[in-house]
This record gives C-alpha cells, sequence and structure tokens, in this order.
C-alpha cells in the first residue's frame, strides 16, 4: 500500500514552515499576545503587546504577574495586585479567566491603557500545567466614552433630582413620555399620574387651543421660548409656569422646561396693586391741595374786597 506520511526531512520543513507562519501571524496580528512559563515568567510577547504597554522586549521578558514595577489598577480606580492578575489567576486555579479590564500605567508616556485581558492556561499531553497563554486588547477609547457617559448620566441624575425646573419629553400629541422630579413636585402628580395625562388637560379648559396651537408652532419652528402659560395642579390650584420648547425631529419629541413663575406672578399683581393705589392716594392728595388752594385763594379775595368796600365808603363819606 502506497504511503501518505511525509518523508522525515519535508515533515520537518513543513513543521518549520507552519511555525513561522504562526510566528508570523502572533507577530503581526492586532491583539497584544504575552506567554508565561510555569514559573510565571514572560517568555514571549508580541509586537502589539509592546505598543500597547509601551515597554520595550527587554523590560518584558522575564517579568512575572508578581513584579512591582507593574502598577495596574481595576475600573474603580482600586489596585489591583499582581497576585490576581488574570494569568496568575489561570497559572494557579488551572482555568482559563476571560474579559477582564486592567487599567497599567506606562511611564514612558506618563499615562493609563485600559486593556481587555484573556488568559488561558495550556498543559502538556501528560496533562501536567506547561504554561499560560494571555491575550488582551486596548479599550482605552471604550472606556473613555464609556467614562464620559457615567459623568453625563450622573450629570442627568443630578438635574432630575435637584433641577427645581419641570423637566419632561412629549410626543407629538402631547402624551408624557418623560416627566421629573420637580414635575410631581409642582403639579402634585405623580409620575406614573403624569405618565397618563396628556399635556392638554393639565391647563384650563379655554387655553387648551392656545396649547395645541403651540404645539404645532413648535413642530414648525422648531423652538418656542418663555411662552407664559397655566397649569392646573392635581388640588385644583392654577400655577403660572414659564415653558421652553423644543422640538427634536430625529425622535419626533418635544423637549419641555417648566419654571414655575407663580410667586413671581403674585409679587408683580401685589406690586401693581400697590402702584394703582399710590396713584389714588397721590391723586387725593394732589385734589385735596387744589381744593385748599382754591379755598385760600376765594378767602384772600373776600379779604380784599372788603378792605377796597371799607376804604371806598371811608372816600364817600369825606
Amino acid at each position: 500500500m502506497p504511503s501518505h506520511k511525509l518523508p522525515l526531512k519535508a515533515a520537518v520543513e513543513d513543521a518549520s514552515y507552519s511555525d513561522n507562519m504562526h510566528q508570523s501571524l502572533i507577530e503581526n496580528i492586532g491583539v497584544g499576545v504575552v506567554k508565561q512559563d510555569s514559573s510565571g515568567q514572560i517568555v514571549f510577547v508580541n509586537s502589539a503587546a509592546l505598543d500597547m504597554l509601551g515597554l520595550t522586549k527587554e523590560q518584558m521578558m522575564g517579568k512575572t504577574s508578581v513584579d512591582p514595577s507593574w502598577n495596574v489598577i481595576h475600573e474603580d480606580g482600586s489596585d489591583f495586585p499582581g497576585n490576581t492578575h488574570p494569568t496568575y489567576i489561570a497559572m494557579t486555579t488551572f482555568q482559563p479567566v476571560h474579559d477582564v479590564v486592567m487599567g497599567v500605567y506606562r511611564p514612558m508616556t506618563k499615562d493609563r491603557v485600559w486593556i481587555l485581558v484573556n488568559a488561558e492556561p495550556q498543559f502538556k499531553q501528560d496533562g501536567a500545567f506547561d504554561f499560560v497563554f494571555c491575550t488582551f486588547t486596548d479599550i482605552t477609547g471604550y472606556k473613555q466614552a464609556q467614562d464620559e457617559l457615567t459623568v453625563k448620566n450622573k450629570i442627568l441624575q443630578s438635574i432630575e433630582e435637584f433641577s427645581p425646573d419641570i423637566l419632561s419629553i412629549i410626543n407629538e400629541l402631547g402624551n408624557h413620555i418623560y416627566v421629573n422630579k420637580s414635575a410631581t413636585t409642582i403639579s402634585g402628580y405623580s409620575n406614573q399620574e403624569l405618565l397618563q395625562i396628556n399635556a392638554t388637560d393639565l391647563v384650563p379648559e379655554k387655553d387648551k387651543q392656545l396649547l395645541q396651537a403651540a404645539l404645532q408652532t413648535v413642530r414648525a419652528e422648531g423652538e418656542l421660548k418663555n411662552v407664559m402659560g397655566k397649569l392646573v395642579c392635581k388640588d385644583g390650584s392654577i400655577k403660572y409656569i414659564s415653558w421652553n420648547l423644543h422640538w427634536d425631529a430625529a425622535s419626533e419629541l418635544i423637549y419641555v422646561n417648566g419654571r414655575d413663575k407663580t410667586a413671581k406672578v403674585a409679587e408683580d399683581k401685589e406690586t401693581e396693586l400697590i402702584r394703582v393705589a399710590l396713584d389714588l392716594y397721590n391723586r387725593e392728595i394732589i385734589f385735596d391741595q387744589q381744593e385748599h388752594k382754591r379755598n385760600t385763594i376765594g378767602y384772600e379775595l373776600h379779604e380784599n374786597v372788603g378792605q377796597v368796600l371799607a376804604t371806598l365808603k371811608l372816600y364817600l363819606d369825606q
């Protein structure tokens, strides 16, 4: 029977070619690859790993996970000791470790790279532990975007919790999609109640058409600012709200900001009443002064006429 086995020389050359191909693949792949032997020392590192970590091959070779020169932290900023690194865990438990986020400080560039690490223990044919393959990818950009999103979410949560203004989102029909805490505080309705109430049901009956016209206008013009309106609260009281509305064409939603001006309106009304009262009071004072002046002139005129008549009578008598 013909043999399909390769000659020894051909087999060696084939194995050598295969090893070179694997070596080239690992060296040029965009993922960091590190191999640590049974003692934990790094015996192989590819170019991508060196670039990500900002180290030279000489600095990496022979290094272990527990080397004190590592400066690694968790996502929350806490220390990441060497005996908890993925490769150390894989080496001591003989179990793979997946998707661990590590923040590694790079002394050359004085910054921190964030990597997603996987560690796979490898075994000999007899089952004995041989080495650990560690692969990692640079997720610094993703981590920064995630951190920015976290900050923005905290800002939004802060606005949700502490903003004195009504913040809400409604659709083009006036149905509430979202309301913040101040909306419930000012209106007296609960969050769930507001989400089931149309915006037109929160204004006086005579203002419903005005609100519907405003919703049409904001869709056509994009925004409305400082529109004063009345809000009917759950207890039946009326509050005066200054509204700003913005139409988002992409989501087809209206973003609403409302500031409670009830106290200001009441203060303005009181100020107007005081002004009117003072005006009336001043008019009465002016009238009294004019009347007094008229009376004074009349008295003086009467006195003068009397003196003239007395003088004339004396002249005639003489």
